[in-house]
Formats: structure tokens, C-alpha cells, sequence
């Protein structure tokens, strides 16, 4: 196939990471057109697994799409490294690990339509946690988390399309695919497929719960502001939980709170308006991997009166019935909390048992616990 001719080459715009260029170009019949595009680096990706044999991967917003983004650690090479140089670098600054070795994945071209950039795929297993840490107490930026994935739940969220991120999501099955030829040695039990109690056998980390109002998404340091300042005293009435005294048990809930959805234990979501992204609570649904995941939700005060709760719960009583398997779910609630007692009973919940409680922060409150069985199809 014939190349195309550049006859004129002008600089549009240059940034701190490309370069925006605009090309006359001529094709093989003649014809020329003005070609625009980014002029880019080359970037490196890294797969990193850890001695358990987990993935290790980030979570973080990006504003281009305006959603969170699960994917493994990249970034661009700096004109004076090497490419192996900078993904130890870029791996390093996103996740806190080090990588002594690196063994080649693959090269591939993101949106060559628009983007001249190539991204070079690294695999690691030798791997390790650093002990230093940077000025700020971490090792990476507030709004990245760091999360470990297991191998196998990484292949199925790569083929059922829970990993968007294209590059990602390659990586992924050409790790698959060296192990499977042996090219790349993976441990005997690494490789067996666990049974979940999901009928959908892919990570939490990746769920999004929609209703009509209302977009469900997985926990994340993002939110830990918002949690911190609307799970006040006055919200934990006749709830179990306390708030938090400082910011920091906030972040220890969020940290196991992503170790739940890692494991697929339990499935703790924020609650946002879908529309504005407006922050209104959470909402968890508690031992998915068991027969009776409990249920649980709380709004914060401003947005109470609208519905949120029922409908929020509505959508994860939704989802637990195409996902679980389950014999029912629990919901336990105060007896004086009228307005949250409508919720188990608007989704058919009977009262099975009550006892008294005695709540972290000292309140006490008599208990109703309702069981909410599923839909029978």
C-alpha cells in the first residue's frame, strides 16, 4: 500500500504533553487534504503482580469522559529515559510499588486516526511495596486508588467489558495469552478459576447501578470529603455506625470498604444524582458472597424527603436478584425510624426478629429486622 506525502507540516499548539500538529498531505491518486493531529510520546504501561499472585491496578477520574476508570499504571516517556526507565517510573509515582524487572507484553497504537502515540505493554512479578513515603504521608495522588485484582477476575472483567480502558483490557489478554502458551509462568493455583456465589462472575470494583434518577457507583477516596462531612451524629441516630471522629477513619473505611469489592464480599456504593453528580449518601448491600447479604442506605440531610433511599434500594434489590443467589436479604432497622422502615416494606420485607441495640456511638434503639426475599421468576 502506498504511502501518503506530507508536503507541509505547521505547529497548532504545544502543550505539556503533545503536541497539536496540522499537515497538508497528499494521497497515492493525487489528492490533498489537511490532516490534523497530536504529535505525542511514546508511553509505557506496566501488568505488575504481586506474590499472591493480584494484579495490581488504579482506579481514578478522568475528566475526558467524566467517569472513573479502572486500569493498570502508564504514563509518558521524558525525553531522557528510556521507555523501561519510564514505566519503573510512572509504576512507581501511580501505585507505590517498585519493579526490579520487566518482561515485554506487546506494542500497540491507541486512536492512530488522531494520536500518533505507542504504548509499550510491560508485564512484572518481581515486584515490592516501598517503604518511604512522599511529603504528603502517600505514595500516590488522593484521587487514585490503588486496587488488587485477582487474575483471574481481571480476565472476566476484561471479556465482559467491565474494563473500558482499551489498552488495559489488551494487557490483560495478552497476559492470557503468554500464560496459556507457557511464554510467561504463572503458579498451577494461580490459574484455577474460583466459584463465586455471583452468577456474573466478574469484580464489584466494576459495578454501576442506574435508576431513574440515581447513578450507583463503587466507593473511592473521591468521596471521602463528602462522607466525612455529611455522616453526622444527627444522620447515625438510629444507626449502628458512628461518624467518624477525624478524617482519617473515614479513609480506613473506604480502604476496606475497596478490599470488599476486591474480594467480592461486599458491594459498598456512593449515591449520585445522575445527571449533576451531586453526592446524596450510600448505599450498601453487606456478605454478597454469602446466602443472606444484608442491606443498608443513608442519605444525607439536605436530600432528604426525595426518595432517594427507596429508590436507590429498589435498584440494588434489582440487581441482587440478576447477580446473587441468595435465600433473602436482611435489612435491620430502628422501630422509630418510620421513614426507613418504608423502604423493606415498599420491596416486600416482613419482620422476622427484633432485639434492642446499642449503637458505636452510644445510642440505643429497639431493632426490627425485615427479610426481603427474591424475585420469584
Amino acid at each position: 500500500m502506498k504511502k501518503w506525502k506530507c508536503l507541509q507540516s505547521k505547529l497548532a499548539l504545544d502543550s505539556k504533553y503533545f503536541k497539536v500538529r496540522q499537515d497538508i498531505v497528499e494521497l497515492p491518486n493525487g489528492e490533498k487534504r489537511e490532516w490534523t493531529y497530536w504529535d505525542s510520546p511514546d508511553s509505557a504501561m506496566v501488568v505488575g503482580m504481586t506474590e499472591d499472585k493480584k494484579l495490581v491496578m488504579i482506579k481514578q477520574y478522568r475528566y475526558m469522559v467524566d467517569d472513573e476508570v479502572i486500569e493498570f499504571p502508564s504514563g509518558y516517556n521524558q525525553s531522557a529515559e528510556t521507555i523501561e526507565e519510564g514505566a519503573k517510573r510512572e509504576f512507581e509515582e501511580e501505585t507505590g510499588y517498585t519493579c526490579n524487572s520487566l518482561t515485554k507484553l506487546g506494542v500497540f497504537y491507541e486512536t492512530y486516526g488522531q494520536l500518533n502515540r505507542k504504548i509499550h505493554l510491560f508485564f512484572s512479578k518481581d515486584i515490592s511495596k516501598l517503604d518511604q513515603k512522599n511529603d504528603s504521608g502517600d505514595y500516590v495522588p488522593e484521587d487514585i486508588d490503588v486496587i488488587l485484582v485477582d487474575y483471574d477476575r481481571a480476565v472476566e472483567m476484561a471479556l465482559k467489558n467491565k474494563i473500558v480502558a482499551m489498552g488495559s483490557a489488551l494487557a490483560i489478554l495478552l497476559l492470557k495469552e503468554k500464560a496459556d502458551k507457557d511464554e510467561i509462568k504463572l503458579s498451577r493455583v494461580f490459574l484455577i478459576m474460583e466459584k463465586p456465589i455471583m452468577k456474573n462472575e466478574q469484580g464489584l470494583l466494576a459495578e454501576r447501578i442506574e435508576s431513574e434518577r440515581l447513578l450507583l457507583v463503587p466507593i473511592s477516596m473521591r468521596y471521602r470529603d463528602e462522607i466525612f462531612r455529611e455522616f453526622s451524629p444527627e444522620i447515625t441516630t438510629f444507626m449502628y455506625e458512628a461518624p467518624a471522629k477525624d478524617i482519617s477513619g473515614i479513609e480506613v473505611f473506604i480502604e476496606n470498604s475497596l478490599k470488599g469489592l476486591n474480594e467480592g464480599s461486599n458491594l459498598q456504593l456512593v449515591i449520585v444524582a445522575k445527571d449533576s453528580q451531586e453526592f446524596f449518601g450510600c448505599a450498601g448491600l453487606h456478605h454478597v458472597d454469602g446466602k443472606t447479604p444484608e442491606m443498608g442506605v443513608w442519605i444525607k440531610k439536605s436530600a432528604h424527603g426525595k426518595g432517594y433511599g427507596k429508590e436507590a434500594m429498589v435498584a440494588v434489590k434489582k440487581w441482587a436478584d440478576e447477580n446473587l443467589d441468595y435465600d433473602y436479604l436482611l435489612y435491620p432497622v430502628a422501630d422509630k425510624n418510620i421513614s426507613s422502615r418504608k423502604i423493606p416494606e415498599s420491596l416486600g420485607g416482613k419482620i422476622e426478629t427484633e432485639y434492642d441495640e446499642k449503637g458505636l456511638g452510644g445510642n440505643e434503639y429497639h431493632c426490627l429486622e425485615y427479610r426481603i426475599y427474591p424475585e420469584r421468576k
